[in-house]
């Protein structure tokens, strides 16, 4: 390739050329692309006869595959970020001399007071690709060994979120922190704490000892004495925003636990030049009590006060609503950190509420419903909210969709939703969080039923929410879920739409018609990458790595093959 200085923002035209330019999944190949002023001005020999006259500078792709950037609609960016923020990670970690290794040298630079947290052993948030079971040793290191590394300093393994083995570990320092003896109960309700031959804690807790979505009120209780650190939210985020820039993301969506405070996080990042498009729909955390209800239409008047000042890269679609934990008892800890203290109340009069305050507000909502029961209560809600109306430049947006009928699927074309998944839902769930049984039984042909999304015309995005982080790791779980799942007269869910779900659908689901596809006047959102993903056998779609990414017509990310 030809490496010309990397442009400005809306400096000179820009031409690529002598590459292969997928302007969307399904449209023909095109070689060469030109961007103006932040968007795409012409394609193919139109784009060469205009990039002559505009003097554009030229890059030759020397056979690059140019895409639309692509659209993560469930990321929990700034969210991921915070909670790694100061935490040892030991995702890598191939034993436990490594895991002692690491934990060592970090208690040896800790400051006086300050704890060791690290994260779990494999891929976090929700991976299941490995976990503590992958050791050599089949489990994590026990209270014994980390005070033998770290016998001063307080050390907590964490456990992110829900999954199997669920294991949590403490060493001595960190239970005589906490206020754990050994009088402590065994049984705990669904947190076990582990025992050795000789009747004395371990430090392993199993069971529900997670960071997210406790109910267990020990855990709880237990999490709001661990004095984890404040991250500050827009160092973490923008250092996210770098890495999905490498991932090739070029805009996101934040539905879920996402607050207006981290909304403005954003935004002063957007001022700070940090070039990234965000749509938001900031999460109602009132819970479903009467007190709860009662303050939602504020919330919803305050989402809309934010939605006024939406531009071309910070944009507020509405409120959001989360069905699955409204009914939250004990706090539950938000990874930005803090706590969302959950209520018991009447779900279906907080839906009703929340849907007529949206309606009024003139606004669009999101949804996060994950099971067929509250896929059936959202329906019902809606179909008899007087004034509902979801359009396809506006749509409602239903959120996670791991388990669906065909029903359902039916139900929410019919009412002109749109939704957002995660492909990686197709490698495991956590069925606790489901409702489910644990073998899921004859609910398995509803799991991520990708095929009959597509054959419904019921528009589903995908996010990186359930690892893995990369796109075209997510695409291939998608191909092969659907290939080795859904034999029921589904059409073949195909590379072109695996890859829509991350361009094309994300746009159509966020209403943002400018993204997720490389037509003249559209944003010069885009990606150069090494290999075809609609081309390159799909066992090896999850090898593909962005050369390149553009947002606006400039870089923001550049391995060094385009333009260094």
């Amino acid at each position: 390739m030809s490496h010309p200085p990397a442009p400005a923002p809306h400096d000179r035209p820009l031409l690529l050329t002598n590459g292969a330019v997928r302007v969307t999944p399904d449209a023909a190949l095109t070689d060469a692309i030109l961007l103006a002023e932040g968007r795409v001005a012409a394609l193919g020999s139109a784009a060469r006869a205009a990039a002559a006259d505009a003097g554009a500078r030229v890059v030759d792709l020397d056979g690059a595959t140019v895409a639309p950037g692509l659209i993560d609609t469930h990321p929990h960016l700034l969210h991921f970020a915070a909670e790694a923020d100061g935490v040892l990670s030991l995702a890598d970690a191939a034993d436990h001399t490594e895991i002692l290794r690491r934990i060592g040298a970090a208690a040896q630079s800790a400051r006086p007071g300050e704890w060791v947290f690290t994260t779990p052993v494999g891929e976090p948030f929700y991976g299941v690709a490995a976990s503590s079971r992958s050791l050599p040793e089949r489990q994590l290191p026990d209270r014994a060994a980390l005070d033998g590394v770290a016998r001063e300093v307080p050390v907590m393994i964490q456990a992110y979120a829900p999954a199997d083995p669920g294991v949590a570990v403490f060493n001595t320092a960190a239970l005589t922190a906490l206020g754990i003896t050994e009088a402590l109960p065994s049984d705990l309700g669904t947190v076990f704490a582990e025992r050795g031959w000789d009747g004395t804690l371990t430090g392993r807790f199993y069971g529900e000892v997670q960071e997210l979505y406790v109910d267990n009120p020990f855990w709880a209780e237990l999490l709001t004495r661990i004095p984890r650190p404040s991250p500050e939210l827009q160092n973490t985020t923008a250092a996210a925003i770098r890495a999905a820039h490498r991932r090739g993301i070029t805009a996101i969506y934040e539905p879920h636990e996402t607050t207006l405070t981290e909304l403005a996080v954003f935004r002063a990042l957007r001022q700070a030049g940090v070039r990234l498009r965000v749509a938001v729909s900031p999460e109602y955390l009132g819970g479903a009590s009467a007190d709860g209800i009662a303050a939602l239409p504020a919330f919803v008047a305050a989402v809309a006060d934010a939605a006024r000042a939406n531009d071309d890269w910070i944009r507020v679609l509405g409120p959001a609503l989360s069905l699955h934990s409204a009914f939250s008892i004990p706090p539950r800890r938000l990874p930005s950190g803090g706590f969302a203290q959950g209520a018991p109340g009447t779900l279906p009069e907080l839906l009703r509420t929340f849907t007529a305050s949206v309606v009024a507000a003139g606004l669009r909502g999101s949804l996060l419903s994950a099971s067929p029961s509250q896929h059936d209560l959202l329906v019902d809600v809606l179909q008899h909210t007087p004034g509902f109306a979801s359009t396809p430049d506006a749509p409602w947006i239903v959120q996670h969709l791991p388990v669906v009928t065909p029903a359902q699927i039916q139900a929410f074309q019919s009412l002109g939703l749109a939704g957002t998944t995660s492909p990686g839902f197709a490698r495991g769930l956590p069925e606790a969080m489901l409702g489910l049984s644990t073998s899921l039984g004859a609910e398995r042909q509803d799991l991520l039923p990708l095929g009959r999304f597509v054959d419904a015309g019921f528009p589903v995005a995908a996010g990186s929410d359930w690892g893995p982080a990369s796109p075209f790791a997510q695409m291939g779980l998608a191909l092969a879920h659907a290939a080795a799942h859904h034999r029921d007269g589904a059409a073949p869910f195909s590379r072109a739409d695996a890859l829509a779900m991350w361009t094309t659908l994300g746009s159509r689901v966020l209403g943002w018609r400018e993204l997720g596809r490389l037509t003249p006047g559209s944003s010069a959102d885009l990606i150069v990458l090494p290999d075809d993903p609609l081309r390159i056998d799909p066992a090896r779609l999850d090898t593909i790595a962005p050369l390149a990414t553009l947002v606006g017509g400039a870089p923001v990310f550049d391995g060094g093959e385009v333009f260094s």
